[in-house]
């Protein structure tokens, strides 16, 4: 169910050709032909890629840099860092320095080498972007994105946090794949759309009549399952629909298959104030909820996951099913 899988068409230009069938894709040059055979697209592909979606919507452009701070920056990166390394690269007077501790406006680099993918396409590069989360000095390391501007393309790469690890722990879809209301919502929606380059969120909520923070939660189902994109560079999300089961990403979070079957044992006892006892195997743990209870990044919890990552990586499954809990009973 997670094979992408392509309508047959070949095209002829100058001497070249390629086809894409069944099979997977062929690429013929007057010198050589290319094959790439179809694979079916694994679980924890399709968790980070939907992951990506999330965490671009919540970053902010940063830098940018010409065609020669492009290059400079690029080719100054070293080839190769220890597996913990996290950089930051900060306003230079010519371009970006990286530097080893956080700062505002500075664009997290956790394993520095890996922008060097860049390094055959700074003869095309016209710019180079920088987008990110807003971080101080005291900020864990983030992902961050670098969009490579090109004639008549753009190319996007996706830092995780830490190179020893993907996009597909990090944990922030959770929060909308947890709400009941979310899968009806994006049902709507996905009625509404029409492969607009650009989806804007104030006419999509007057065309539904949702709420635009429901209208937010929607699409983002809605990217966690392949249906829609998002593009850091217009700053919003992008009809792209892919051929992935609407329902591929919920059954693969353990998080929130472990927070139902709380709920469904009544392993959680609501305590004094906003506090809850949540019961998980011979262990149990207080969950404190915030003010506004749909605010599930203000949670806190005594288990050792939170402890860890204190929300960096998503909640853990006691604070989402608290939180299911909640927005079930209003």
């Amino acid at each position: 169910g997670s094979r992408i899988t392509a309508t047959i068409k070949r095209v002829q230009v100058s001497g070249r050709s390629s086809g894409v069938g069944e099979e997977g894709l062929t690429a013929t040059t007057l010198d050589e032909e290319v094959s790439e055979e179809k694979v079916p697209l694994s679980l924890r592909w399709l968790k980070g890629f939907a992951e990506t979606q999330m965490l671009s919507s919540a970053m902010m452009p940063l830098h940018v840099l010409n065609t020669a701070q492009a290059r400079a920056f690029v080719r100054g990166l070293p080839r190769s860092s220890a597996t913990g390394t996290v950089m930051w690269a900060g306003r230079a007077v010519r371009g970006l320095r990286l530097g080893t501790r956080p700062a505002p406006g500075a664009a997290c680099v956790a394993g520095p080498e890996r922008l060097r993918v860049f390094e055959p396409l700074l003869h095309l590069m016209t710019s180079l972007e920088a987008y990110g989360p807003h971080v101080d000095a005291g900020s864990e390391p983030v992902a961050s994105l670098w969009v490579a501007c090109l004639p008549g393309a753009r190319l996007s790469v996706g830092l995780s946090p830490a190179k020893s690890r993907g996009f597909s722990g990090e944990g922030a879809v959770l929060a909308s794949l947890g709400d009941p209301r979310v899968e009806e919502d994006a049902d709507m929606l996905s009625a509404l759309l029409s492969f607009e380059p650009r989806i804007d969120t104030r006419l999509m909520a007057a065309r539904s009549g949702l709420a635009p923070d429901r209208v937010a939660g929607g699409l983002a189902l809605l990217a966690s399952s392949g249906q829609v994109g998002f593009d850091v560079t217009e700053g919003a999300y992008f009809h792209r629909p892919l051929p992935v089961r609407a329902d591929a990403l919920t059954a693969m979070h353990p998080r929130l298959a472990g927070a139902r079957t709380l709920i469904e044992r009544g392993a959680i006892t609501r305590e004094e104030g906003a506090r809850f006892r949540v019961s998980s195997g011979a262990n149990r743990y207080r969950v404190e909820v915030p003010a506004d209870p749909y605010a599930i990044g203000e949670y806190r919890c005594t288990c050792p996951w939170w402890m860890k990552h204190r929300g960096g990586r998503g909640p853990c499954k006691h604070v989402l099913a608290v939180s299911l809990l909640l927005k079930e009973e209003s």
